[in-house]
């Protein structure tokens, strides 16, 4: 789905904070093989670099891998995530950024169950919103994603269902949250819109809804100038242990 849009992805999409990579390092009990599945363009993957001896990261989507961080300690895979053709228990972790809503959620259990060491860990996690201090960017916003929000995808629009594992299965640990802080010149934060697949839908309905996406995103450009501005978001974190 994000194939057409694979540059601004890895251009504009955000990194993850050090909290929340220490925090799934720290719980894992050996360190030598992750997978990163739904990778994208590899933003997840690279923050596991200095922890694992090897990181194995997985997409459906070429045109998203092309654009990927390289990295000696990273291999990249074009397969799916709920038949990844891995040997039996062999991670020590398994990870899903922002990307655990396409998946088939019954397909992905048993092949997560299947490819983990018994009590290795899966990490899954999402962020909400950007937002920002500054309150007419902030307003302008929100009427860019209330202008776009008939366009997510029922994909999209679960990425904040709880999700749920057989618990014969998985040990869960209690969710998490984490507080992120970046600064962001107008650029990335256009690009980044333009990765929404709402606003990829509604640009597709014709040349006014076009018009009015342009129109929001030059009131952003106005009020934002020239220099960065910090943006912030939570991002929220579920865990499980394989049981054995």
């Amino acid at each position: 789905m994000f194939s057409e849009v694979a540059r601004f992805y890895a251009e504009s999409r955000p990194l993850y904070p050090d909290a929340l990579i220490h925090n799934i390092r720290d719980i894992c009990v050996e360190h030598k093989l992750a997978w990163d599945c739904g990778t994208g363009n590899g933003q997840a993957a690279r923050s596991f670099i200095p922890f694992f001896d090897k990181v194995y990261a997985s997409d459906i989507s070429p045109e998203q891998l092309s654009f990927a961080y390289r990295h000696p300690k990273i291999e990249y895979f074009c397969v799916p995530a709920e038949c990844s053709g891995f040997r039996d228990k062999v991670f020590d972790l398994v990870t899903v950024a922002e990307a655990i809503h396409w998946f088939e959620l019954s397909l992905f259990e048993s092949e997560v169950f299947r490819v983990l060491k018994p009590g290795a860990i899966l990490a899954a996690w999402h962020y909400d919103a950007i937002k920002l201090e500054d309150t007419a960017i902030q307003e302008c916003l929100n009427q860019l994603r209330e202008l776009v929000k008939d366009g997510w995808s029922n994909e999209a629009r679960r990425i904040k269902d709880p999700i749920k594992f057989d618990d014969r299965r998985f040990e869960s640990f209690p969710s998490l949250q984490f507080c992120a802080e970046q600064r962001w010149e107008y650029e990335r934060m256009a690009k980044n819109i333009m990765t929404w697949s709402a606003v990829r839908s509604f640009t597709k309905r014709g040349s006014h809804c076009e018009a009015e996406l342009d129109a929001l995103l030059k009131a952003i450009r106005g009020f934002w100038g020239d220099q960065s501005r910090t943006i912030r978001f939570n991002i929220y974190l579920d865990t499980w242990r394989r049981k054995a």
